[in-house]
């Protein structure tokens, strides 16, 4: 594990872009993958956030977006049963809620790493085939494209 994490930090040191779309507690494995991320400023934390009950996709709606190129016409967004994320170093809050942080950034030497505790933006929450028609997925995740692609050096 240890010469996988020095091939990637090495890699976004010079330049690479790196997201990290992981996802809650009981469905991911963060004693490695925080191996990785403490090298950016980040961990995520062992907990569930947003649980959604069913079909009550508004449990899981962010709406209190910060003005970043990530929210760029965006006003509400679905992310269902996050992990949220501490910080240290130079990362960064993309966005917070109730003093918990669900989306971080970071610049690591020429390079950048993105961070969530969800993967958000899959298939079926972009393009309203559960999700109501009020959730702006699609435009995160075309923005989302945009900021990562505007990072390559």
């Amino acid at each position: 594990m240890g010469d996988d994490i020095k091939a990637i930090k090495k890699w976004v040191r010079k330049g690479g872009v790196l997201a990290v779309l992981a996802n809650d507690a009981p469905n991911s494995e963060f004693t490695h993958l925080n191996q990785l991320m403490k090298n950016f400023g980040m961990a995520f934390n062992h907990v569930t956030l947003h649980p959604v009950t069913g079909t009550e996709f508004e449990m899981g709606a962010s709406m209190n977006l910060p003005g970043h190129p990530l929210f760029e016409g965006v006003s509400k967004i679905y992310i269902k049963e996050v992990s949220d994320i501490r910080l240290c170093g130079n990362a960064r809050a993309l966005l917070t809620e109730n003093g918990k942080i669900l989306i971080a950034e970071t610049n690591y030497g020429k390079g950048y790493v993105f961070a969530i505790g969800d993967p958000w933006i899959y298939n079926e929450y972009i393009d309203h085939d559960r999700l109501p028609s009020g959730f702006e997925n699609r435009k995160a995740a075309e923005n989302l494209t945009e900021l990562l692609l505007s990072k390559v050096k």
